[in-house]
């Protein structure tokens, strides 16, 4: 029962954070959103193309991409510091994690991509072992998708920024805390489905959104094991 009130809470905390910062997350969203469909649009194109657009259109907000370093480092800067947050710190983002975050996006379209194939090609066969193993692959990608949405604020969070340490941290923390995961990847998805159905959100305030559940998430989750202390009260910023 912890792990589910741990994980309505942080996406409540994100919420605050959210509209504490509203016409900052929509004007660092519009910027994401112009960055991202210049960075993966042809990529999106050619998948929704092939097949079903959900997934690609929802990969926007999943993928750790140059442009969500962006918005991850000015998430972090939102739920962990005391200083005003400002749209310069979007910018310093992109600048020192673009070159890290553009070998995770490889690293994670490339998972994506094998996963979700190899689920369409034993869902299309006869028989019972097919349906099986696409079940399983369809496992493993939404395993693969939720280890990705950790890799970019651990990327922030962490001293060493090695990739081979992001990853295995990310693995960690996805399977370290079943429960909390499981309530996290519903809220995450139906926020994510909803943006989607109503078009307008997608590009004002879905990322900004997803950063801040994601990092107030992490810090839960770092809470829980005694990492990190108890978060910072942001309303001493708006006193000061």
């Amino acid at each position: 029962m912890n792990a589910i009130r741990d994980a309505v809470q942080s996406y409540w905390e994100a919420a605050k954070s959210l509209y504490e910062e509203i016409w900052l997350i929509c004007a660092a969203n519009l910027v994401w959103a112009g960055l991202t469909l210049l960075f993966l649009s042809p990529l999106v194109l050619i998948w929704a193309w092939l097949g079903s657009p959900i997934l690609p259109i929802a990969l926007l907000f999943l993928l750790p991409t140059p442009p969500a370093a962006g918005m991850y480092h000015l998430a972090h800067e939102i739920v962990y510091e005391d200083r005003m947050p400002t749209m310069s710190m979007f910018w310093t983002g992109l600048r020192t994690y673009w070159r890290p975050s553009l070998s995770l996006t490889i690293i994670g379209l490339g998972g994506t991509i094998l996963l979700w194939f190899n689920a369409e090609f034993y869902a299309s066969l006869g028989g019972t072992v097919g349906p099986v193993l696409s079940i399983v692959f369809l496992y493993g990608l939404v395993v693969w998708l939720t280890i990705q949405v950790y890799t970019l604020p651990l990327l922030v969070e962490q001293t060493d920024k090695r990739l081979t340490l992001v990853y295995r941290n990310a693995f960690l923390m996805t399977i370290g805390n079943l429960i909390f995961n499981v309530v996290f990847v519903v809220l995450l998805g139906a926020t994510i489905a909803l943006s989607i159905a109503l078009t307008i959100p997608m590009l004002l305030v879905t990322m900004g959104f997803v950063a801040l559940l994601t990092t107030h998430s992490l810090l839960a989750s770092l809470q829980a094991r005694g990492l990190r202390p108890p978060r910072r009260d942001t309303s001493r910023r708006e006193a000061s």
